[in-house]
């Protein structure tokens, strides 16, 4: 190494200099907010939409941190055929029915979610069924997760029963406004009323 006249530098050492970050919220950020579900009764059979979240027209954008599923169950059974958690972003669609969630800060001093952050889950209660519209998108989903297949007694699954489809640590994905994201169950032929599943999900708010 030489310095601007050509001259050879001494063997010191150069030093790095590091900018040391203390926090890992989106650039913006206002809050941090979560949500969970009741449980969500299963359906015979056929795919369920288990949750939407919604940016209608909001002047914030959404960054999801962190989906989550519980899975538990109320009657032993063998899975042959695995249903599969399937997460979509999409623009253009906007769903109805569901129960609004409450949405909570992370902290007190941040201020509430905006109206415009729309989620929405397919329980009301504790088992309480409310359906939620939305169609499947055309496209293949943003992610998805296996389902564990075989059930050996009631309660008991040889596996994890807690699916995490979004982590903040690979990437938050942000939901804009006018966009919505969807959770959908893909059941397969077995999938029954005793199956539960709880949604739980954590996100940011920030100014683009």
């Amino acid at each position: 190494m030489y310095d601007a006249a050509g001259a050879l530098l001494g063997t010191g050492a150069n030093p790095i200099i590091t900018t040391a970050t203390t926090s890992d919220l989106v650039p913006g950020s206002v809050g941090t907010y979560s949500a969970a579900s009741f449980r969500i009764a299963g359906v015979a059979a056929t795919s369920q939409v288990l949750m939407t979240l919604r940016n209608n027209a909001g002047a914030r954008d959404i960054a999801i941190r962190r989906l989550a599923i519980d899975v538990s169950y109320s009657a032993a059974a063998v899975d042959l055929v695995q249903a599969y958690f399937r997460y979509w972003g999409n623009t253009g669609v906007t769903p109805s029915g569901g129960a609004a969630a409450t949405k909570h800060k992370l902290d007190s001093e941040y201020p509430d979610s905006q109206a415009a952050t729309e989620l929405l889950f397919a329980a009301s209660g504790d088992g309480v069924a409310a359906t939620i519209t939305h169609a499947t998108p055309g496209s293949n989903p943003t992610r998805e997760q296996a389902k564990a297949n075989i059930l050996t007694a009631v309660g008991t699954v040889p596996n994890i029963n807690d699916y995490e489809l979004i982590n903040y640590s690979q990437h938050p994905l942000l939901v804009r406004t006018g966009e919505t994201a969807c959770l959908i169950l893909v059941g397969s032929a077995v999938d029954v009323v005793t199956r539960h599943y709880t949604v739980k999900t954590i996100w940011e708010e920030f100014t683009p």
